[in-house]
């Protein structure tokens, strides 16, 4: 028995199956024993969601939406709305390499405290946008979940598990014959699994009301070829129920590496639908100015909603399309009309501050071909491809999402600054301190190479899959830690007014676990 690799970079062990389907011949794709499609879980939308216009600020019963200028003040759990902080994170796939990445730079902005408008607070209190793919949905699902309370457990229940139990790990015959038509495992034991150590049955409407406001879940559509968001707005287009979609199949659905996983499923409910197909996707598709990588999504949710063309949605791993998981703040900056979205008109006059985090996880080439005259071989050469579209793609979707978020804070100050005096009072309760241009925006992508080359080689060495030994573990998440304690960016947030950084105390051993 092999152990298999189930995050994005399974190249070691797929490379190996591929060798060994060679050896034995591809007649064994007629082997009866393979088992068949997964069977969709999404339901059709019971009604119209309500949600084309606006997008819920703080996903809480009863919030007033972005799209909605009498929307209610944020409850008091909205740190951003009480002194003018927001946060933004994603994680990048690479199985618990990367969970443990991302793990170390949310302990890290958990232990660093600012003062702003008088209160003092953890940054971590202040994310609102949060993001993962592939083995970093497993973060986002859970600490969107749990908040907080995540931080103290999350080693334990998945960082030192081991996430390869359940699957089918064996090279033979038969799971050669279901990777080659389909894919060795399929949708029932991983989502399993996550739902006894982490998810324990919760659905997507159980991630909308909590803390981080936006969490999103990251799996790559395979007939439209582009990401596919776990999201009301994703669900819309396709005329499903958000609501009751397991968190844990998405999060398999964004860790289902082609040929180890079957594709997860969802059905396109378009020939019983509703409601229209969301207003911004034909803007999108007809507006010369928008962006290729918009235009792209939007043609595909036209696609989803032709039943000549789709009725089934396949869904795998999240990296394929958007391994740093930014299309969806996109999307949900993109299909609304309102400078601010995805915040609340109170929110916007309130934000002084912005700090978006990428957290990239992706390692440096390791290959051995590179050194000698001869290769790479076929299978190499798929793999050295594959890695090609996948490093293309972070580059040009970090690109689109700078220019996205830089776009935003200009219009925001626009909207601000022609607010009338009124308008301000009653947004922000007072006017004490308004100036509509003072939004600072900060945008820091933390990557292994940024720790110098030997820590460098030494991260990129430890195995993309869902079992690490602890000291692996522990290495990558003090990594995590450390880029971000580092990192200038980061540093300039933090002094910079009205934000004031207070300084902690020195931290013991333990507590820089």
């Amino acid at each position: 028995m092999t152990p298999i690799v189930v995050a994005l970079g399974a190249e070691r062990m797929v490379s190996r199956w591929l060798r060994v389907a060679t050896a034995i011949g591809l007649p064994l794709l007629a082997c009866q024993c393979v088992s068949g499609p997964n069977q969709p879980l999404n339901k059709p939308a019971v009604e119209p969601t309500g949600y084309a216009a606006g997008y819920p600020s703080v996903n809480r019963p009863n919030q007033g939406r972005s799209g909605d200028s009498s929307a209610v003040d944020a409850p008091r759990d909205d740190a951003m709305a009480v002194d003018g902080v927001m946060v933004g994170v994603t994680f990048s796939g690479g199985g618990t390499r990367a969970a443990a990445y991302g793990y170390g730079v949310l302990k890290e902005l958990e232990a660093t405290q600012i003062t702003a408008q008088g209160r003092t607070s953890s940054v971590f209190d202040h994310i609102d946008l949060m993001s993962g793919v592939s083995g970093g949905s497993v973060l986002a699902g859970y600490i969107g979940l749990t908040g907080r309370t995540g931080l103290a457990d999350f080693q334990d229940r998945f960082l030192y598990a081991n996430a390869e139990e359940s699957l089918n790990t064996s090279v033979g015959v038969d799971t050669l014959a279901a990777g080659f038509t389909g894919g060795v495992n399929g949708s029932s034991k991983l989502p399993r699994w996550l739902d006894d150590r982490l998810f324990a049955g919760a659905t997507m409407r159980d991630l909308e009301h909590r803390r981080p406001a936006h969490v999103h879940i990251y799996a790559s559509d395979l007939y439209n070829r582009h990401p596919f968001v776990f999201s009301r707005a994703t669900f819309e287009a396709i005329c499903s129920d958000f609501e009751s979609y397991p968190v844990s199949h998405a999060v398999a659905a964004s860790a289902a590496v082609p040929f180890i996983f079957s594709p997860i499923v969802l059905t396109s409910y378009s020939e019983q639908c509703k409601t229209q197909i969301p207003e911004w996707v034909d803007r999108a598709i007809n507006n010369p100015q928008e962006n290729e990588f918009l235009k792209s999504i939007a043609r595909g949710f036209r696609r989803d909603r032709d039943p000549e063309q789709v009725r089934y949605i396949k869904l795998a791993d999240g990296g394929l399309s958007d391994n740093i998981g930014v299309t969806g703040f996109i999307i949900e900056h993109s299909r609304q009309r309102t400078p601010y979205a995805p915040l609340t008109p109170q929110q916007a006059v309130r934000l002084s501050r912005a700090l978006f985090v990428v957290v990239n996880g992706e390692s440096a080439p390791t290959a051995t071909w590179a050194r000698t005259l001869e290769g790479p071989s076929g299978v190499d050469m798929v793999l050295a491809s594959t890695d090609i579209a996948i490093h293309a793609s972070v580059s040009a979707n970090f690109e689109v999402f700078q220019r996205t978020f830089l776009d935003w804070r200009e219009e925001l100050v626009r909207w601000r600054c022609a607010l009338s005096q009124e308008r301000v009072q009653q947004l922000r309760g007072t006017l004490a301190g308004w100036n509509c241009r003072d939004v600072q925006f900060s945008l820091l992508q933390l990557s292994f190479d940024q720790l110098g080359p030997e820590r460098h080689k030494q991260l990129s060495e430890v195995p993309i899959r869902f079992r690490l030994p602890r000291e692996q573990v522990d290495l990558v998440v003090q990594a995590g830690r450390d880029v971000l304690r580092q990192n200038k960016g980061f540093q300039r947030f933090l002094t910079s007014a009205p934000v004031r950084h207070r300084p902690l105390p020195a931290r013991t051993a333990e507590e820089t676990r």
